[in-house]
């Protein structure tokens, strides 16, 4: 599973108007191990800290929450997240994002992934093929923040490699295509 986030930042002290994260999760079933890699860029933990000095109004004890929000801004994310200090590279049209060791582009009729493999490092090359349509579900409300449009693929054709071996799956493997949404400031 790769799950790749584009943030709105909506804060005057971000050095981007935009921040990444990654989730990238690998399960083998013959072992049932599991790998995973969670990274941020420095932009979310500046977010994170903004929105946490003061201006969080949760039920919690306040100097707890400072005390955290100090140790983040500090030390930087708790494990499994690290902090990816390479800049991604976006762009919307096309779609096309590179990150560090993962990237997914758009071009003709199909989704190009590519990642290394937490744990193993094996690299993975993978083509996406919708077989049905997208499904746009636009503008979302939520009473605490701006809307989120979804655009998803539910329906995939696998292909590629997993270094030398083939992949060769037709899958009900959604792709999350879009999801924006803006923090409220």
């Amino acid at each position: 599973m790769v799950a790749l986030f584009r943030h709105h930042l909506p804060i005057a002290e971000a050095n981007s108007e935009q921040g990444f994260s990654c989730i990238l999760s690998v399960l083998d079933p013959s072992t049932s191990s599991h790998e995973a890699l969670n990274q941020i860029d420095p932009s979310l933990v500046e977010l994170f800290t903004h929105l946490h000095s003061g201006l969080w109004r949760a039920n919690l004890d306040p100097a707890t929450v400072g005390a955290f929000t100090q140790e983040i801004k500090t030390y930087g994310p708790f494990r499994p997240v690290r902090l990816e200090r390479t800049k991604a590279a976006f762009a919307a049209k096309p779609l096309s994002i590179r990150w560090n060791v993962v990237s997914l582009s758009h071009s003709d009729a199909q989704f190009h992934l590519s990642f290394v493999e937490p744990g193993s490092g094996r690299k993975c090359s993978l083509d996406l093929r919708p077989l049905q349509p997208r499904i746009l579900i636009e503008e979302t409300q939520s009473p605490h923040a701006d809307a989120m449009t979804y655009a998803t693929y539910p329906r995939l054709e696998i292909t590629g490699a997993v270094e030398e071996e083939e992949v060769d799956k037709l899958g009900t493997h959604p792709i999350l295509l879009k999801a924006s949404r803006r923090i409220p400031r």
